[in-house]
């Protein structure tokens, strides 16, 4: 939330923008410290409206060019947010909160995804599969019988449906690709792959938000998918941040396994329940993230060194 919301407001130039990051910035550190769940819901809560005032303005125009769709999902996205926080703060548990969080970052990244690279026209599956993933959390949240029991397996049908139309629209996952290219493309092709994992463990129903199941289902989504593009923008955006070019390396690939190989350790934990496939799993998709950022920095330094720059 705080990175999306830097992002945002750098973009739209306002400087009371800066509000919204900071605003789930001092969210987060205040779980760290121990503060009461009410002041970090609603410091997420805040973000979220201030996020959605900036990106209104933009809507009409968007509207006007028949372009909406990118938006829209990310103003949807930023509506997930918001609902999460506010369950959170009414005692929702957190398996419920943390599916609604999930919209945030399935719906943001689509949306950008969309934007840039996908021609008009082309997202209506997506916006498809989205509303029903929405649509199925609002079955569970308002408990409508007898219908509320089957809304995560509609979540869940929701999140396969997006994976599939990311995997088959997305320009980024085509062939004949430079070598740093196909890298991205790797590395959206997993996450996508594991956000249809994620749908798939939605499909028991109430089932999937207890015990191991729950934590299939939560890592699919926010480790699987989100890390996995995290990985695959990593050796472009670092240099930016560092006012560098983008840098490749064949090594780059290590990362992405241990990535993988962590997830399939929590995978197999669910069907056989052992304490240390669960710690292996979470070691090294620790060691993975450290080791993407590690990686990158040593092929900016080594470049820097090639050219003779200071």
């Amino acid at each position: 939330g705080s990175l999306i919301g830097l992002e945002r407001a750098a973009a739209a130039g306002k400087k009371w923008g800066y509000a919204a990051p900071i605003c789930s910035a001092a969210g987060g550190l205040s779980l760290l410290f121990g503060a009461p769940l009410l002041i970090a819901g609603s410091l997420f809560a805040t973000s979220a409206l201030i996020q959605f005032a900036l990106l209104l303005p933009t809507l009409r125009a968007k509207w006007t060019e028949r372009q909406a769709l990118p938006l829209l999902l990310q103003l949807t996205g930023l509506l997930c947010w918001l609902i999460g926080s506010l369950i959170w703060v009414r005692g929702a548990a957190m398996p419920e909160v943390s599916l609604w969080w999930g919209g945030l970052l399935l719906l943001t990244i689509a949306g950008g995804r969309l934007d840039k690279f996908l021609p008009a026209g082309t997202g209506a599956g997506f916006a498809l599969g989205s509303t029903a993933y929405i649509a199925g959390l609002g079955l569970v949240q308002l408990k409508v019988s007898p219908w509320g029991m089957h809304g995560l397996s509609l979540s869940g049908l929701g999140l396969m449906l997006c994976a599939l139309w990311l995997l088959v629209y997305d320009p980024a996952t085509r062939p004949g690709l430079s070598a740093s290219d196909r890298f991205m493309a790797v590395c959206l092709w997993l996450g996508y792959g594991w956000l249809g994992v994620g749908g798939m463990s939605l499909l028991p129903g109430p089932a999937a938000l207890q015990g191991l199941a729950y934590d299939m289902s939560l890592h699919s989504l926010f480790v699987g998918f989100v890390f996995a593009l995290i990985l695959g923008h990593l050796p472009r955006i670092l240099p930016l941040l560092l006012q560098r070019p983008a840098v490749h390396h064949p090594l780059f690939y290590l990362p992405l396994g241990l990535l993988q190989a962590g997830l399939l350790l929590r995978l197999a934990n669910v069907w056989f329940p052992l304490n240390s496939l669960r710690a292996w799993g979470g070691l090294l998709n620790e060691v993975a993230v450290l080791m993407a950022v590690l990686l990158v920095l040593w092929r900016i330094q080594a470049e820097r060194q090639q050219h003779g720059q200071s």
